[in-house]
């Protein structure tokens, strides 16, 4: 049952904005894949330019509606994700370390996973952790090339998105 609500949820049906028709009929019907991104992320500067990062992806793809939890403490993974009874998620961007003096490692990889996860971190002993764990996306977050951080997470995001459209049978 949930599963069936779920999947009602993250395909939706709406009218096209943007349509030359008059009559509300006559409507061209557009058909929305939702991507639920998880990040899991604790840095304010990180956090915007991957929001505006996936503000940009969404404009570019019409057929594309991103939704968005950010978690910024690993107590909220340990407290709320860990102890969900499924992932919901489609992406979870997973960095390593939290100014709460924790880590985000504490996911639950047997709900969580791997095939749905992208490692973020800015160590890259912790990314080789995660693909240790079977993780076989990785960007390397380096503060003093940003651009090239955001980009990368763009592109693999980018990549998931094509799957889903490929999956539901849409084309951008």
């Amino acid at each position: 049952m949930f599963r069936q609500l779920l999947e009602f949820y993250t395909t939706s049906i709406c009218f096209c904005p943007a349509s030359p028709y008059n009559e509300l009929s006559r409507l061209p019907l557009l058909t929305m894949r939702k991507i639920r991104i998880l990040i899991l992320e604790d840095d304010l500067a990180t956090l915007s330019r991957l929001v505006k990062s996936l503000e940009q992806l969404q404009a570019r793809n019409e057929h594309l509606d991103i939704a968005l939890t950010i978690m910024a403490e690993y107590t909220q993974v340990e407290e709320y994700l860990n102890k969900a009874p499924e992932n919901i998620y489609d992406i979870i961007l997973l960095d390593r370390d939290c100014k709460a003096c924790g880590s985000f490692h504490c996911l639950d990889l047997s709900t969580y996973p791997v095939d749905k996860i992208i490692g973020i971190s800015s160590v890259p002993a912790y990314n080789q952790e995660l693909r240790d764990q079977g993780v076989t996306r990785t960007v390397h977050k380096d503060f003093q090339q940003m651009d090239v951080f955001v980009s990368g997470v763009e592109g693999e995001i980018e990549s998931f998105a094509k799957q889903f459209e490929k999956q539901s049978g849409l084309n951008t």
